[in-house]
């Protein structure tokens, strides 16, 4: 499963993806752990001091 599958959405802010995290897998991640985890497949399109950032799904570039 991707995290779009888990999320159920393409946008979200980083604190969504704490709480979906949580409910899913039952275990705690900081804003700074969940920024690395969505660093990797998501695009920053906007953030404000580190907090309630909002990620995109990165597009494949061929």
């Amino acid at each position: 499963m991707d995290l779009v599958e888990l999320l159920g959405q393409e946008q979200f802010t980083t604190q969504e993806f704490i709480n979906h995290w949580e409910s899913h897998f039952h275990e705690a991640l900081t804003v700074d752990e969940a920024n690395d985890v969505l660093n990797k497949e998501f695009q920053l399109v906007l953030c404000e001091a580190n907090q309630n950032c909002i990620w995109i799904k990165k597009t494949k570039s061929s």
